[in-house]
């Protein structure tokens, strides 16, 4: 008689146990993302694209040809990453930034991202904000996305430059069994949004950041990447996600192929295998003109932001 009355004790007690960590947890989440967001404000400058999949948040500044800098698609990313940049290209040229879907001040929707998303976004507001053929930069595993944009409209492209790109393999990665697990695990409510909570720490932002960057990294950045990471609470962490699902990949070579448009390459000095990645790309498409940012890793933007007005000026 007593035995099913201790398993339904200790039942109840599992499951309070349980509803207990996950309550407490939930708070946990709830704080860090309040935290984080404190004293947030977007640039003085700034303006709101309203897009159909999501608020999209810009800047616009300066005269002249305009000029388009896309960031590195991370869920730290914003267009901070130009700062260095934009006041002394602003002098000559009409220089817009945005936030990319999912990223800083932006909307950060909660679905799967894909390349097309941001295809559609570079496209949509090169067409409804800019108004204008656009020179283009763009950092890191962007670079798909702009190429890709590129060939669904030609006419909206002029030159584009390619900070860093991701080696053609990279790009070709595709959703797998290990990726779409991951993607399932920082999707799920609260147990997920902790995970995502410890990944985005301001101490692994300082871990990442030192093997991107080879000068010394002010708390500062770390501070603005950790506050992008939280920036809209957990509806951040659906990048993320979608990032280690490997949903941004698609195969470049056939699209290097057909752009004829000026593109060219700058790679850091010291990103390995660097000089391999712009022979892969020179191989396809062999217009393609490329140069080496000295004493910089993949940061160039924060950490030698010369290298690339002066490739700018060039091209």
């Amino acid at each position: 008689m007593f035995k099913p009355m201790n398993l339904k004790k200790k039942l109840f007690t599992i499951f309070s146990s349980i509803a207990s960590v996950t309550a407490a947890i939930s708070i946990i989440n709830k704080i860090i993302f309040h935290n984080a967001q404190k004293n947030i404000k977007p640039p003085v400058l700034s303006h709101t694209y309203h897009w159909r999949l999501g608020d999209i948040s810009y800047t616009c500044t300066g005269s002249g040809h305009p000029i388009l800098l896309i960031h590195s698609l991370d869920n730290t990313s914003s267009s901070y990453e130009w700062e260095k940049v934009i006041t002394e290209l602003s002098k000559t040229r009409t220089v817009y930034t945005l936030d990319l879907l999912g990223c800083g001040f932006s909307e950060k929707p909660n679905f799967t991202y894909v390349n097309f998303v941001f295809v559609q976004l570079i496209n949509d507001f090169i067409t409804n904000i800019i108004g204008a053929r656009t020179d283009v930069v763009t950092s890191g595993n962007s670079s798909s996305l702009v190429l890709t944009s590129c060939i669904y409209n030609k006419k909206l492209f002029n030159k584009i430059m390619l900070i860093n790109p991701e080696s053609i393999s990279e790009c070709n990665k595709m959703p797998d069994k290990t990726g779409r697990l991951h993607s399932f695990y920082y999707s799920l409510p609260i147990y997920g949004t902790l995970a995502y909570n410890i990944v985005s720490s301001r101490k692994m932002i300082q871990h990442k950041l030192q093997k991107r960057r080879v000068m010394t990294i002010p708390s500062t950045d770390i501070d603005q990447l950790y506050q992008m990471a939280h920036m809209g609470g957990y509806h951040a962490k659906y990048l993320y996600a979608s990032l280690c699902g490997k949903y941004m990949g698609i195969s470049i070579e056939s699209i290097l192929r057909k752009i004829d448009n000026n593109i060219c390459i700058l790679g850091g000095e010291f990103v390995p295998e660097i000089h391999n990645i712009i022979k892969q790309y020179q191989e396809i498409n062999p217009a393609i003109e490329a140069s080496i940012a000295e004493n910089c890793s993949y940061d160039i933007p924060q950490e030698n932001p010369k290298s690339i007005l002066d490739m700018i000026s060039y091209f």
